[in-house]
């Protein structure tokens, strides 16, 4: 997440797209880039490396609003 996040928020987020295509683009490009690494670095079969992240992004996606939300609070 480290690594695809400043290319998801500095780059993909400023494509000249809709707010909906760009989140669709970039949320599907940190989910294969971060399952492609998990598959080739960490030797998890596929399904299991995509399988884990898309649960982070979805959870990293639903929760990080909150919490930025309780903590400026």
């Amino acid at each position: 997440n480290s690594l695809t996040h400043p290319i998801v928020f500095f780059g993909l987020m400023n494509l000249k797209n809709s707010y909906l295509q760009n989140i669709l683009v970039a949320e599907t490009f940190a989910i294969l880039t971060e399952a492609l690494f998990f598959y080739f670095v960490l030797n998890l079969n596929f399904k299991r490396a995509f399988s884990g992240s898309f649960i982070a992004n979805l959870v990293s996606w639903q929760v990080a609003p909150l919490i930025t939300y309780l903590w400026l609070k």
